[in-house]
């Protein structure tokens, strides 16, 4: 196994706020009202949010933009 064959790594909070362009506590709320699923806590106050979820979440904001 290759590194390129590895899963991509979890967002951040602030990471997933920046390439949706959204604030982090705008995530966190999303993350608590289940719109991007699969985040997990990775200690006591730190989130990640698998990629396949911001990209899915992206994907339906862009569908429901008029």
């Amino acid at each position: 196994m290759t590194y390129r064959d590895l899963p991509p790594q979890p967002y951040s909070v602030a990471q997933a706020a920046h390439v949706l362009g959204i604030s982090q506590d705008t995530i966190r709320a999303r993350i608590k009202d289940g719109s991007l699923k699969g985040a997990f806590r990775a200690g006591r106050k730190l989130w990640r949010v698998p990629v396949a979820s911001v990209d899915d979440y992206q994907a339906r904001q862009s569908i429901a933009a008029p």
